[in-house]
C-alpha cells in the first residue's frame, strides 16, 4: 500500500519515474515486508505498530538521501514528492486498517474452505477452535473435536461438537475429507500421540501439533530461540535477561539500608 501511495503522489505531482523512485519503493517494501500487523482488527496497539514500522521506512529513506548527498550524486526525485509521501502514507495505512474489520469479511468467500478437526479438548484446543470460528484463520472451517473423555468430564463452557474417540480420527478423516488436523493433547500423553500420528500417515490431511504445555503450574513462561531452535521456558527465576543486572544491586541496597 505504501508503494501504491508513492505512485499516486508521483502522478499527483506529474513527475517522471526515475531509478531513484524505484529504489525508494523497493526500500519501503523491503523494510515493511513481511507485514506482521493484523488486518482484521484495529486497536491502539495496531496503530503503534504501524507507526513504528513507518518510522523505520523514514529512517531508511533519510539514510539513502544522506548517502546520495555524501557521494555528491544528484537526487533525481523531487524532494517535495518524498516529503509528501512520508507524511501522507502513514495516514492512508491507518485509515485502511481502521476500515479493515468491514473490508475483510468481503473477501472471506474467496478463500478455499478447509475442513478442520481438533484432537483433544484442552484450554488450548478451545481457544484454537474459537479463533477459527471468529475467522482469524482464513479459509478454515471448524468441524469438531475428538476426545476419549465423556462430556461430563470436560471443562467446557457449553456443549461441544464431539465427533468420536481419538482412535477413530483416521477413519473419520478419510471418510469426510478433512483437510487439517490440530493435535492438542497434553505432553504427558506421548504414547497416545505417537499412535495417532502412525494412524494418520496414509491420509492426505495436514497434521499440526498445538502443544498443551500447561500440565502444571509454570513460572516465568517464555518462548526463546537458540540458533533458530525454538525453546519454551517453563520455569525461570525472576532475575533473568535484562533484569539480571538488577540482582547484584539488591543485596548492596539492603546492606546500605541496614547500615543506615
Amino acid at each position: 500500500m505504501a508503494v501504491l501511495a508513492y505512485v499516486a503522489v508521483l502522478k499527483l505531482y506529474a513527475r517522471p519515474f526515475s531509478h531513484d523512485d524505484l529504489i525508494l519503493m523497493v526500500l519501503a517494501f523491503t523494510i515493511g515486508f513481511p507485514a506482521e500487523v493484523p488486518f482484521r482488527r484495529f486497536s491502539t496497539g495496531v496503530a503503534g505498530h504501524l507507526l513504528g514500522n513507518w518510522l523505520k521506512v523514514v529512517c531508511g529513506v533519510c539514510f539513502f538521501w544522506a548517502a546520495k548527498l555524501y557521494l555528491r550524486d544528484n537526487f533525481r526525485t523531487e524532494p517535495a514528492v518524498v516529503m509528501y509521501w512520508l507524511l501522507t502514507a502513514p495516514g492512508i495505512l491507518l485509515l485502511l486498517h481502521m476500515a479493515s474489520p468491514r473490508i475483510a469479511p468481503l473477501f472471506w468467500p474467496l478463500y478455499a474452505k478447509r475442513r478442520v478437526v481438533v484432537v483433544g479438548v484442552t484450554s488450548v484446543a478451545l481457544r484454537m477452535a474459537q479463533l477459527i470460528e471468529d475467522r482469524e484463520a482464513e479459509g478454515q472451517h471448524f468441524v469438531g473435536y475428538f476426545e476419549d473423555r465423556s462430556t461430563e468430564r470436560l471443562d467446557a463452557p457449553g456443549p461441544l461438537p464431539l465427533l468420536g474417540r481419538i482412535d477413530s480420527v483416521a477413519e473419520y478423516v478419510k471418510k469426510h475429507a478433512i483437510d487439517v488436523i490440530y493435535i492438542s493433547l497434553p505432553m504427558s500423553r506421548g504414547a497416545r500421540v505417537h499412535g495417532l500420528l502412525d494412524s494418520l500417515r496414509d491420509t492426505t490431511a495436514s497434521v499440526c501439533f498445538v502443544p498443551d504445555i500447561f500440565i502444571h503450574d509454570l513460572t516465568q513462561v517464555s518462548v526463546t530461540m537458540i540458533a533458530g531452535l525454538p525453546l519454551v521456558s517453563v520455569c525461570d527465576p525472576p532475575f533473568v535477561g535484562t533484569t539480571a543486572r538488577v540482582r547484584p544491586r539488591v543485596p548492596t541496597l539492603e546492606r546500605e539500608r541496614g547500615s543506615s
